[in-house]
């Protein structure tokens, strides 16, 4: 079966919408990191702690400019759906 170009609009839009789901998930979970008592913590763990912060920080930029080059993706493939 050969998709359809509303097809493949669709599928880039759920990409893009799966992507942004994935990208609040890893905020939820930097924010969470952020919530713990790091009074409890020794002090490698708390360093350890603002390591894991760091780099999911780091995995939602890369996530930012992901959805940048899917947002435009989109329009582009919507703009060929309406040709």
């Amino acid at each position: 079966m050969t998709a359809t170009v509303d097809d493949l609009a669709q599928s880039t839009a759920r990409l893009r919408s799966d992507l942004n789901a994935f990208e609040q998930r890893i905020k939820d979970l930097t924010e969470a990191f952020d919530l713990l008592d790091r009074s409890m913590l020794t002090s490698s763990d708390e360093s350890m702690v603002l390591e894991v912060i760091d780099n999911l920080s780091d995995a939602r930029l890369d996530l930012t400019t992901a959805d940048r080059h899917l947002e435009a993706a989109v329009r582009h493939v919507e703009r060929l759906s309406l040709a």
